[in-house]
């Protein structure tokens, strides 16, 4: 799970799509706390940050908000999505 990051984020926020070993024996090879729930089938439960978790729903809304409204019908769409790229960003930072 490689990427061309250069930040080093403390943790990652995933659903269980990615919860596997793979990602994350990376992450924490990588310093980072995985955030990722378990599925339902994993034959040993893996603890989380239920808290860090649930926050995680308020900045995909906020990422989401920018989608609601068609372009067509919306002139300031462009606008709106590096405010709500930023609003993203500093809310990501401020959870730290």
């Amino acid at each position: 799970m490689r990427c061309c990051t250069t930040s080093n984020p403390d943790r990652l926020l995933g659903d269980k799509g990615y919860d596997s070993d793979n990602i994350r024996d990376d992450l924490v090879e990588r310093g980072i706390e995985p955030v990722i729930p378990p599925r339902s089938n994993r034959k040993t439960p893996i603890e989380y940050d239920r808290e860090a978790y649930k926050r995680r729903n308020l900045i995909e809304r906020c990422i989401n908000l920018s989608q609601v409204v068609p372009p067509h019908r919306n002139p300031l769409r462009e606008n709106r999505q590096i405010l709500s790229f930023d609003a993203m960003y500093r809310g990501s930072k401020t959870l730290d």
